[in-house]
């Protein structure tokens, strides 16, 4: 679960599931490589499902109503390298 993690040099390889519902996250010099599966759930999946309704992610469907099943996570795989610090924008405190 990415919510609430905080990490220091930790490595994600091929077939690790990144399980991501919305909470503020701290990672540091995290390394993500081959195959990682991300599953949004929450208040995550539901921004997803917002942001596709208005046609504002890359590859979105032409909006329309969305046809959600409650309560079912949505699930995409990515094939990358990538390194770094990862850290999300609002921790939940208040205003930025």
């Amino acid at each position: 679960m990415l919510d609430g993690k905080n990490s220091f040099r930790e490595e994600f390889d091929d077939g690790t599931t990144i399980v991501y519902g919305g909470g503020s996250y701290n990672m540091q010099g995290a390394v993500f490589s081959g195959r990682i599966n991300i599953e949004l759930i929450g208040a995550a999946a539901n921004t997803v499902k917002f942001l596709e309704t208005f046609g504002l992610l890359a590859n979105s469907p032409q909006p329309s109503p969305p046809a959600a099943i409650m309560n079912t996570p949505i699930t995409k795989t990515t094939r990358t390298t990538i390194r770094g610090d990862f850290v999300s924008p609002y921790d939940g405190k208040g205003k930025q």
